[in-house]
This record gives structure tokens, sequence and C-alpha cells, in this order.
């Protein structure tokens, strides 16, 4: 294949825009400029080792559906760097989520070993935890 296989030019991606402006239905050229950006950005070394990243893509094409309603194709003409920007967002916005849900899960499973140790499920007596200084 072509190297234009892969890449998306701005001037092709601000008239499949304007066209989506005008008809308020997206179709499979501008879908499919869209997958090639995000896949892009996810081949970067910032994200390929997540092991989450379908999830990223999947939150970047829906960020990216919803902020094409905003944008102003008459008065900027960088669609590129504004679907961009949109799939970058949506990748951050989703490491943090996962980052908070491990640090919840860690949590609870400290917690749920610390009570583990401590409580004598047959004699219903609870137990320090064994200290060895003593």
């Amino acid at each position: 294949m072509s190297k234009s296989n892969y890449y998306v030019k701005n001037k092709d991606l601000l008239v499949e825009i304007k066209n989506y402006k005008k008809t308020g239905k997206y179709n499979n050229t501008l879908g499919s400029m869209i997958m090639l950006i995000v896949t892009g950005l996810a081949h970067r070394p910032n994200f390929y080792n997540y092991t989450y990243i379908d999830d990223m893509k999947s939150e970047a094409y829906i960020s990216i559906l919803k902020g094409l309603k905003n944008y102003n194709a008459e008065k900027y003409n960088n669609p590129f760097g504004f679907i961009n920007k949109c799939a970058w967002n949506a990748f951050i916005m989703v490491i943090k989520k996962e980052k908070k849900k491990a640090k919840t899960k860690s949590i609870l499973y400290d917690k749920q070993h610390e009570f583990i140790q401590t409580k004598d499920y047959l004699t219903g007596i609870n137990y320090a935890p064994y200290n060895e200084s003593n």
C-alpha cells in the first residue's frame, strides 16, 4: 500500500467535515480518516504499552464524534489538530480512570488482607497481627 492510505491530509479532512456539517451525517470516508488518526496516536510510545488501548480508542472515537459538532470549519482550518487533541485528551482521561480503579482495587485488597489476618472465623476472636519485635 502507498503512504497515502495511511496518511490523512488536512484539506481532505476539512472537506469531509464541511460535508458532515451540511448533511448532519457521518460518511465512511470521514470515519476512516478519524480511525487513521486515532490508530496513529495509539501507536505512539506514550500509549502503545497500555493493556486497555482498545478502551482508549473507543473513548477517543466517542469524544471526537461529540466534539465535531462544536468544530467551526469556517473559522479554523486545522481539523487534524482538533481531532488529534480530542483523542489525546480521551486517552489521558482513560488512563486516569484506570489508575484510579487500580488504586482503589489495591486499597480494598490490602484492607481485606488485613481483616483476614486479624479475625478467626471459627471462634470469632480477634487477633492482633503478629509483630516480630516482641
